[in-house]
């Protein structure tokens, strides 16, 4: 695939249909074709552009929001990960969703020094999530694999809640 003749279909497209419906794809054409060339610092612009300026078009921003976890780091994830929250906030379930798939993913590839700070953020924001149990028994098992047991058995972050008492 040549990234750089893609890139310039969809400036084109940008130039040419301003108001087009597909500005957001081109936005992840192009952040895509720059991940791929090398260039993380264009790419993240682009996927940022879509999460901030087209964030109402839920699929687009899927696409940046599952791409930017390979180009920025976990800080910065999670500042656009939040703001992305506070300008939409109509679609915080589609956030969970893609916050759960950035974390498992490198998890269930067995990248556990990557999957660890993603799996932090998702028990952290989403703490009564559907896929908090599994995220923290993932998180135990990263700790585990990159030999930081300690970390694993003194985590406020595995503690479980007490079920209230039945009167």
């Amino acid at each position: 695939t040549d990234y750089a003749q893609a890139s310039q279909a969809s400036r084109t497209l940008i130039a040419e249909y301003p108001n087009s419906p597909y500005i957001p794809e081109a936005y992840n054409r192009m952040g895509i074709a720059a991940f791929n060339s090398s260039d993380k610092a264009a790419a993240e612009k682009y996927f940022r552009k879509v999460v901030t300026e087209y964030c109402s078009d839920t699929l687009a921003s899927k696409v940046a929001l599952n791409n930017l976890p390979f180009v920025v780091n976990t800080e910065v994830y999670a500042e656009i990960l939040e703001a992305y929250r506070k300008s939409c906030p109509d679609i915080n379930s589609d956030v969970e969703n893609i916050a759960w798939e950035a974390a498992s993913t490198p998890w269930e590839g067995g990248e556990w020094a990557s999957a660890l700070p993603l799996l932090n953020l998702y028990i952290r924001d989403y703490s009564t999530g559907p896929h908090v149990f599994e995220a923290r028994y993932a998180r135990a098992v990263c700790l585990s694999k990159t030999d930081r047991k300690s970390t694993r058995l003194n985590s406020s972050h595995l503690k479980l809640s007490r079920m209230p008492s039945s009167a």
